[in-house]
């Protein structure tokens, strides 16, 4: 990106081809009773202006063109990977509720989420790192000393102990 490479990882749940129509689709196993659509996990807001806020199903179309038979060409052909249906396959407690639920983007939609990605990157590269102390926190979170959630330990230096 840019003239420089990043390196963009993921683990795609489920590539499925349908012979009937011919088409793909790149769908990811979604547990828990909520049953969010890609729409309502993806963007926040009115469905043409809704910024993307989970970036996960456009990058899934991304990296398909790495996705790789046993021949090392690409499982779904580069020609098929623009056109991919993406969506999700809802496991609700009760198996009578298990659904797909497929995201209806647009091309340009998908363009702008991947042009996110795109300052995502360059956000990272210029080393912004935004930070709203007042963001929910998990418990059992790993990060939340490092982001100032919980209270370090004091060291003896900081009590005036002259070290440990």
């Amino acid at each position: 990106m840019d003239g420089e490479p990043i390196q963009l990882r993921g683990k795609i749940d489920r590539i499925d081809f349908n012979e009937f129509t011919g088409e793909w689709a790149v769908l990811d196993y979604k547990t828990g009773d909520s049953g969010k659509t890609p729409q309502e996990t993806h963007r926040k807001g009115k469905k043409e202006t809704a910024p993307w806020t989970d970036l996960q199903l456009p990058l899934y179309r991304t990296l398909l063109s790495g996705v790789l038979n046993e021949q090392g060409a690409p499982v779904v052909p580069e020609d098929q990977q623009a056109s991919v249906r993406l969506g999700y396959i809802l496991l609700p407690k009760e198996k009578r509720g298990a659904r797909v639920a497929f995201a209806e983007w647009t091309a340009g939609e998908l363009a702008a989420a991947e042009e996110t990605a795109r300052q995502v990157v360059r956000g990272l590269r210029r080393g912004e790192f935004g930070y709203d102390p007042k963001t929910p926190h998990f418990r059992g979170d790993p990060f939340e000393a490092l982001l100032g959630r919980t209270l370090l330990p004091l060291t003896r230096e900081d009590e005036g102990g002259g070290g440990p």
